[in-house]
């Protein structure tokens, strides 16, 4: 027994050794660089909390007293500090089952699981902060030399720590490499630490939405940001999306992991165009937040102005869609706002509206419609914008459409001097703006109207005859309106057997501008034709000149009368207008007179224009060929082309006149000259078509006195020529003989000198 008791003794002794060394091992073993660099993957983290939801819980913390074994916020040593973050800011149990039994060694058990990286020195400390092995929120465990754990903090940012230090500094946060060489007290001299992650590494994506324009949102119902769908991408691919609630706010439902995400919108909520814009943010142990505006929608509101009956953007005779003054009244910045505008080119457009109720009134009608007196509503809802774009091109037509006014005329046709009531009588009346144009005609009492209440509009429409109705313009024919849209009508008469020997009534205008109203043309009376006296005279005597062609054409060249003058001037009825008379053959012996233009006026019943005829006018003279007096008893002829004589006379003091020769070429020809002159030779004249007087000469010379025979020689009271004449005459033809045989020689030196070339012989 005692054997066995000393053996177990030994053994005890054996044990405790071994035990002893191992410690020793242990110790040493802490101390080794290699170890102090170790880095540890964590299986996850203590709590699922982010930094940025703790880290204002630890500082509200920091200047808490430090009491040894102490356990509460009225004042705790380390462990009771760090089991109190855990328990109440990281949302966990106490290390070690209860504030009691929490110490550095149970809260070293507690985060075992979560081990990150283990350290020897301050230095180790910073780099790993640096290099993001350790991050804020990390609970650290302090070991000293012998392997015990002495102190334990929470890691904070820029490589800080929380802890409740020692009663000299309370609970506070300082840098690692501040308090790793200062003794603590109560046995805290470090020689190693450990790191355990305290936090999520990743975060929640986090995003609040507002108005890009809150000025157009305030206070409107169209517009909502609850309901925007955001999508969170990585690397292309959808990882989570979200949906903002009413304040706009919204966030994933799960943290994601810590990484980079692009966050963008998905679907817009109502009355927003859906954003194109994309946010990146980096998820690092945190939350990530983004801040999102939405453009919302406005509308450009079109007012497209239209015709009533038509239903066109265009007018209808001389009135006018543009001028037309609306006002829009609609939310805007929380109360109502009206905006004015002018239509032009049937256009009108009010620009940046709020979706929701626009209320649209006319303030004043264009030219030529009657007002609009009603308020339209127009009402756009974000279901109808959509949110494929900021804004949305809305069109209002069917609702603004305007009454054009309208109008009648009429008349009564009566007949001059006897006033009698002429029927039948066609009257055009045409549109000055458009051209459209019809006929009213006068009725069995010379009555004519447009007016639906003398012949329906719908009756035979436009149908020309004294029971057809009219109407002018677009739409179908309304009895309740009047024909004439606003506008200035031309009325025209027209011809017609009824009016065929009477002056039509002259084109005139009248306007037709005040809705309902016919306007009375009163009694249009039909004068007589003017009639028109034209003679044929002889421009001397004056007196009608029978045997000319005529004619009678009218402003555009028609003939409108042809005949031949007689002895009394040619009556014809015209009407007013511009005409010319023209001579289309003159009578025997006259000239074609120039056209005469003239003028038909109405109201003139009687009115003349003449035509005189001239003819050729010839003074042929025979003169003294050295004196130019004249020569009387001459006989003379004048002849034609032909040789005909067509005149002939006796010279005297005066010239002889001819008239009527026809224009042409003649001859005046001397049958007999007067005694003491010779017979002249023929001269040969042109007459031209002219009233103008023509001359024709011949000029005789006198006959030469005859020699004078016998009779006495005068005295030769000078020298005798005739021997010096002839004796002149002999030498000069010596002389030219001599010429001639000199010339001849030169001829036949140059015949010589030039070879075969021959020279002309000069005579």
């Amino acid at each position: 027994m005692k054997a066995q008791a000393t053996n177990g003794r030994a053994a005890g002794k054996i044990i405790r050794c071994m035990l002893a060394a191992l410690l020793v091992a242990a110790a040493v073993f802490a101390g080794l660089p290699s170890r102090s660099q170790a880095a540890y993957a964590a299986d996850g983290s203590l709590s699922d909390a982010t930094w940025e939801e703790v880290k204002g819980g630890i500082e509200d913390l920091m200047g808490t007293p430090y009491v040894w074994g102490g356990k509460g916020t009225s004042g705790w040593d380390c462990s009771g500090f760090v089991g109190w973050v855990i328990a109440n800011v990281y949302g966990l149990s106490w290390p070690g089952g209860s504030p009691g039994n929490c110490g550095t060694d149970a809260i070293a058990a507690f985060c075992a699981a979560h081990e990150t990286f283990r350290g020897s020195s301050a230095d180790d400390y910073n780099a790993a902060f640096a290099a993001g092995t350790v991050k804020p929120g990390d609970v650290i465990v302090f070991s000293n030399a012998s392997g015990a754990t002495v102190h334990c903090a929470i890691a904070g940012e820029g490589a800080t720590v929380y802890h409740a230090w020692s009663e000299h500094f309370g609970t506070c946060n300082v840098r690692f490499d501040y308090m790793w060489g200062i003794d603590g007290g109560h046995g805290k001299t470090y020689a190693s630490f450990a790191v355990y992650r305290g936090l999520s590494e990743g975060g929640f994506v986090t995003l609040d939405k507002t108005s890009a324009d809150a000025s157009v949102t305030a206070g409107n119902g169209e517009y909502t940001l609850a309901g925007a769908v955001y999508g969170v991408y990585q690397g292309g691919s959808l990882v989570a999306q979200f949906t903002t609630d009413e304040s706009g706010h919204g966030q994933t439902s799960e943290k994601l992991p810590n990484g980079d995400y692009v966050v963008r919108e998905i679907s817009a909520p109502a009355g927003y165009a859906l954003s194109q814009e994309e946010f990146h943010v980096t998820v690092a142990g945190g939350n990530v937040h983004v801040n999102a505006q939405d453009a919302p929608v406005t509308v450009n509101l079109t007012l497209i102005k239209k015709d009533a009956e038509t239903l066109l953007p265009e007018p209808q005779g001389a009135a006018s869609l543009d001028g037309a003054e609306y006002e829009a009244t609609y939310l805007h910045g929380g109360e109502y706002v009206t905006a004015k505008g002018v239509v032009e080119n049937s256009k009108l457009a009010f620009e940046g509206i709020p979706l929701g109720t626009v209320t649209i009134k006319e303030t004043k009608a264009p030219a030529g419609y009657l007002p609009d007196p009603e308020a339209h509503e127009i009402t756009v809802t974000a279901d109808m914008a959509g949110s494929e774009s900021p804004v949305f091109e809305h069109e209002v037509a069917d609702e603004l459409t305007e009454q054009v006014i309208r109008g009648d005329l009429k008349l009564v046709k009566v007949g001059e001097g006897d006033q009698g009531r002429m029927a039948g009588v066609p009257f055009l009346v045409t549109s000055a703006t458009t051209g459209e144009s019809h006929t009213i005609v006068t009725d069995a009492n010379g009555c004519a109207s447009t007016a639906a209440s003398w012949n329906p509009h719908t009756a035979d429409t436009n149908g020309g005859t004294a029971e057809s109705g009219v109407w002018f313009g677009g739409g179908e024919p309304d009895d309740a309106l009047g024909a004439l849209p606003y506008d200035a009508y031309i009325v025209e008469e027209q011809p017609c057997e009824a009016n065929a020997d009477r002056e039509l009534i002259p084109a005139f205008e009248v306007s037709v501008y005040r809705d309902g109203a016919t306007i009375d043309l009163g009694t249009l009376v039909n004068s007589d034709k003017p009639h028109v006296s034209i003679s044929k005279a002889d421009i001397v005597t004056g007196e009608e000149l029978p045997g000319a062609t005529l004619q009678v054409t009218d402003a555009e060249g028609n003939v409108v009368d042809e005949w031949v003058s007689g002895e009394e001037p040619h009556e014809i009825v015209l009407d007013e207008g511009s005409y010319t008379l023209r001579e289309e053959i003159a009578p025997e012996g006259y000239l074609v007179a120039n056209s005469v233009d003239f003028e038909v006026v109405s109201g003139q019943v009687s009115q003349k224009v003449t035509m005189e005829d001239d003819f050729t006018k010839v003074d042929a003279e025979k003169v003294d060929a050295e004196t130019g007096a004249p020569l009387s008893g001459a006989a003379m002829q004048v002849l034609d082309a032909e040789g005909a004589v067509v005149e002939e006379w006796v010279s005297a003091e005066e010239p002889h006149r001819i008239e009527k020769l026809a224009p042409g070429t003649y001859t005046l020809h001397e049958e007999s000259a007067p005694e003491g002159y010779e017979l002249a030779e023929d001269v040969e004249f042109e007459v031209e078509a002219t009233g103008d007087v023509q001359t024709v000469t011949m000029e005789d010379e006198a006959t030469p006195a005859p020699a004078v025979e016998g009779g006495e020689p005068f005295d030769k009271t000078g020298v005798n020529l005739a021997p010096l004449a002839a004796v002149s005459a002999a030498i000069a033809a010596a002389g030219f003989g001599c010429l001639a045989v000199a010339m001849k020689r030169c001829r036949e030196k140059d015949a010589e000198e030039l070879g075969e070339r021959e020279i002309p012989e000069i005579r």
